[in-house]
Formats: structure tokens, sequence, C-alpha cells
């Protein structure tokens, strides 16, 4: 079953044109990743998914209504949910505060179960439910990120850029824990990654993104295969 998509979407910053009338669709359950270079326009489609900056052409459509009108607020508790580029922890708020402010429009008693699953994903945030999120290393920041997202209970979890600036250990256990999502909550993943190898390992299928169009899609499998991607993105 189609969960999102995207017809024909066009984003301009004033006169430029970000995006240029990109179609695709992700699918119930699946790993969906967009790869692509800096400045191709992965987080502008993803912010314009979330409702973070707004569309100058095309539609969107969520469970096969059209969302395209609808404000940031609206897809969260429709489902649609993004964890940001750059984490954006609340840095003078405790990590259990800034875990809460993801479960805001549930009951406590829904957001206490929903950190239960939240911490059995990411043990670290548990421990540290006190400390000020500021103080945390980039990779915890990062699994609080998504654990703030998760707590809005998301049936589409939009991940920018998750491994941004973090040791290959680090991004190691990210990408496990995206896989753990997906299979152990049934939540589907949009993925905008700059690790292409990594993003394409884990996803079931890919669209390239190339200054604001989209070049190239596939399954996974075919796009690592692909001698046009490794030359590009893969450093093959």
């Amino acid at each position: 079953m189609t969960l999102l998509k995207v017809e024909n979407l066009s984003v301009n910053y004033g006169s430029i044109r970000a995006v240029r009338e990109i179609s695709f669709e992700v699918n119930q359950g699946e790993i969906v990743t967009l790869i692509g270079s800096n400045g191709a326009g992965k987080t502008t489609t993803m912010n314009t998914i979330a409702g973070l900056k707004e569309l100058n052409g095309g539609k969107i459509f969520w469970n096969g209504a059209d969302a395209t009108a609808w404000n940031a607020k609206r897809k969260v508790k429709e489902g649609i949910v993004l964890s940001p580029e750059g984490r954006q922890v609340f840095p003078d708020f405790s990590v259990y505060d800034n875990l809460m402010l993801g479960g805001y429009h549930f009951s406590n008693e829904e957001n206490q179960k929903t950190l239960r699953t939240v911490h059995e994903l990411f043990p670290v945030l548990e421990k540290r439910e006190k400390q000020m999120a500021g103080t945390l290393s980039g990779g915890e920041q990062q699994m609080l990120a998504v654990g703030r997202a998760l707590m809005s209970q998301p049936k589409l979890l939009m991940l920018d850029e998750p491994s941004m600036g973090l040791a290959p250990l680090i991004v190691k256990e990210i990408f496990s824990l995206i896989r753990r999502i997906r299979e152990e909550m049934g939540t589907t993943v949009l993925l905008v990654e700059q690790n292409a190898r990594m993003a394409l390992k884990i996803s079931d299928r890919a669209y390239v993104l190339q200054t604001g169009r989209i070049t190239l899609d596939g399954s996974s499998k075919e796009l690592l295969q692909s001698e046009e991607v490794q030359k590009a993105y893969l450093g093959m």
C-alpha cells in the first residue's frame, strides 16, 4: 500500500528552483532513501513533505488523501514525522524532557508506553534521562533526535542525514537501529543520507536527486551495482 505519494513537487528559494517537478512514492513497511550530493534538494524535499517549507507546485498525498495544504502540526498528528538534519535537540532541556516534547499530543499514559519502546531501542537515553541534552555526545544526540521523533508514534519516519558528523562505529550503530525501527516497530522510513553506500545497503528502494531532479531510481540493490552511482556517490 502506498503511504506517501509526491507528484511533480517543485520548491523555490526566491528565484532559485531548488526542487524541480520530482515524483516518488513510499510504500508501507519500506525503507526508501534519497541520495545525492550537497545542494541536490534532499533536505528541501523532506522539509516540504513535513510542512516546514511551502511548495511552489505539485501535490503531496498521504494514504490516498490530498495532504498538500496540511500544516506541520496536522502532518505530525497524521503520522508524518521528521527527525531533522543537525539533530536540533533542545540543549538546555533534559533528555527526558526532549523526548516528552516529541509526544506532546499524546496522553502521559501513551507517552510512558512509547518511552519504554524508545528505551529498549536506545538504552543510553534511559541512563542519561536527567542529563542536559547539550552535554551528550554527537551520537547520543542523534539517538535522542530519533527517539524524540519516535515519541510522536510515526507511521512514516523521515530521517535527514542521521549519520552526519558521527564516527564510523556510531554510524554503523545508527544504521542498525534504523533497520530495527522498521523491523521491530513496523515503521516506514524515508531516509536522506550522504553516506550513499550505507543508505543503499539498508533500504529497499532509492531515488537519486541531482540539482533538484530525480535522475535515477530503482531497487537499492540495483543502484548499488550501477556504474553511474558507483562513480558519483560510492567513490569507485
